[in-house]
């Protein structure tokens, strides 16, 4: 028998005895390899999770650049000088209310647009809200004022249960909560079908039309107060910080409405309204994009780091506590490398059991959440090769320190142990 036939029995039986010794010590493997194996399941679940929203955030972008367009207008000094015939074609806006009157009407007779609405949250939450006309009744966690144009919950694609926004309630003293605001409020939509509830803001009574639910396109609704412009206007004065219009499309018309909507709202001077289009929509996607790719990678480095690190203390730990066992080992003839070659063994292993068990319960863990929330879980095969043997690779090398310990170990150690 050639001295490569002889090594590799050798290696055969020190791969056996690493695996009697891991499977007589389960309380010691177990802890030496749960830190890797909470890793793996880290790994697997995060990776396969931001896979999982890429999808779904990118699949909603695709959709809402299709069919979405929004347009800015900030405030306006109108002591400074206007276009000539401005005024005359009645286009001139009012100093913080932006758009100006019949814009959501113009914009809805484009060609290709659906639902038309204008909006603006720079209220926030300047504004106190109460249940009550008592001093200091005011909700510690007050939500905040938004001003909606009629056309807004259309285009939104919001759900009210009580009173639809119409146009003759424009200037009615209401207002509309959004679903989480009234939880915040302790109103119940069960109440407000039974009477009538008021909301004061800054002192001013509203009477509640309804509540709003859902709202993919403008999720700031859910958690506001929600007046009718012109009762803002009425009551508030015009909002400061200028006013948006949300403006829902046919697939593909995004960019026509997009180029033809700033001559629609102000004819002779079209440069004062920004709008967002299609391309800035797809910029935001891929940055969303980045930052949860970037985070995938860094929660894997961190849980390589800290499976290595408790593999590496853990096989330390257990090489000390088995200097007796190693140094009878040297005793009766086991060459350091020998030892070193079995520590790394019960190392690997340990990164096997790990790498297995934690893919299972990182794929089970992507696959309830997808099931709670209702996505498409994106669970990517490579993943599913790849962690596993890097965490065996990572294993094998922070065995290396214990396995160096072990390498070192005296026969008079035994005889001291």
């Amino acid at each position: 028998m050639g001295p490569c036939a002889v090594n590799r029995r050798i290696e055969r039986l020190l791969l056996g005895e690493a695996w009697k010794t891991v499977m007589s010590t389960p309380v010691r493997s177990l802890l030496g390899s749960v830190g890797l194996l909470i890793s793996v399941t880290a790994v697997i679940s995060v990776l396969s999770l931001v896979s999982t929203v890429r999808f779904q955030v990118a699949d909603d972008f695709d959709v809402r650049k299709a069919t979405e367009v929004i347009a800015h207008v900030s405030p306006v000094d109108t002591d400074a000088p206007q276009p000539v015939g401005a005024a005359d074609e009645g286009i001139l806006p009012v100093q913080g209310t932006t758009f100006p009157a019949q814009s959501a009407e113009r914009v809805r007779a484009l060609s290709g647009v659906r639902h038309a609405g204008v909006f603006s949250d720079s209220y926030g939450q300047s504004l106190l809200v109460s249940t009550s006309i008592l001093p200091d009744s005011a909700a510690p966690t007050a939500p905040p004022v938004m001003v909606a144009g009629p056309g807004l919950f259309e285009a939104a694609e919001v759900n009210v249960h009580g009173t639809e926004f119409r146009t003759e309630l424009g200037s009615a003293d209401i207002a509309y909560l959004g679903a989480s605001a009234a939880q915040t409020l302790g109103i119940s939509e069960e109440t407000l079908s039974n009477e009538s509830r008021y909301i004061f803001v800054s002192g001013k009574p509203l009477l509640i039309a309804g509540v709003v639910h859902g709202s993919g396109r403008l999720p700031q609704l859910g958690g506001a107060v929600i007046v009718p412009a012109e009762t803002a206007l009425k009551h508030f004065g015009p909002p400061q910080d200028g006013a948006s219009m949300l403006v829902t499309v046919a697939p593909g018309a995004a960019a026509n409405v997009a180029e033809a909507m700033p001559t629609a709202v102000f004819p002779t001077t079209p440069d004062a309204l920004r709008v967002t289009p299609p391309s800035e929509t797809e910029a935001n996607r891929r940055s969303v994009d980045s930052l949860l790719v970037n985070l995938g990678i860094g929660v894997a480095a961190l849980a390589s780091v800290i499976g290595a690190a408790s593999i590496a203390i853990t096989g330390t730990i257990g090489v000390s506590a088995r200097t007796g066992e190693l140094g009878l080992r040297r005793a009766i003839g086991g060459r350091p490398r020998d030892l070193l070659k079995q520590i790394l063994f019960e190392s690997a292993l340990l990164g096997v059991a790990a790498g297995l068990i934690g893919t299972i319960l990182g794929t089970a863990i992507v696959l309830l959440v997808s099931l709670v929330q209702g996505w498409v879980p994106v669970v990517s095969p490579l993943h599913i090769i790849v962690v596993p043997m890097a965490a065996i690779v990572v294993s094998a090398l922070a065995g290396f320190i214990p396995a160096w310990r072990a390498g070192r170990i005296q026969p008079a150690a035994a005889l001291r142990n």
